[in-house]
């Protein structure tokens, strides 16, 4: 995994720009929805309703090899991450780039 996307979705963590599961992505509204990752570890079923929901907001999905990410989140298994910060997109398309990321 980048490390230097992991360092930045941290950022984002602190700066509370992002959320954590398919539950909380279900309450955002469309606006608030700026980009959905959905980790390898993610079910099918989460995979499609994430995806469904990604289509509906019109939103970006990326789909991640990792399940390294935020090792100690409370979290049991942590499968979709939703980015809030809709200025964070291009930073993390262009993080992704650099590193081996992609599925």
């Amino acid at each position: 995994m980048n490390s230097r996307l992991i360092s930045f979705l941290e950022i984002l963590k602190r700066g509370r720009q992002i959320a954590f599961g398919l539950d909380r992505l279900k309450d955002l509204k469309a606006k608030d929805t700026a980009l959905i990752i959905v980790l390898s570890t993610a079910s099918e079923r989460t995979k499609k309703e994430a995806c469904n929901i990604a289509k509906r907001n019109d939103a970006p999905l990326l789909k991640l090899n990792s399940s390294a990410l935020f090792e100690n989140e409370t979290t049991h298994r942590l499968s979709v991450i939703t980015v809030l910060n809709k200025n964070a997109n291009q930073k993390i398309f262009s993080l992704l780039k650099e590193g081996d990321t992609y599925e």
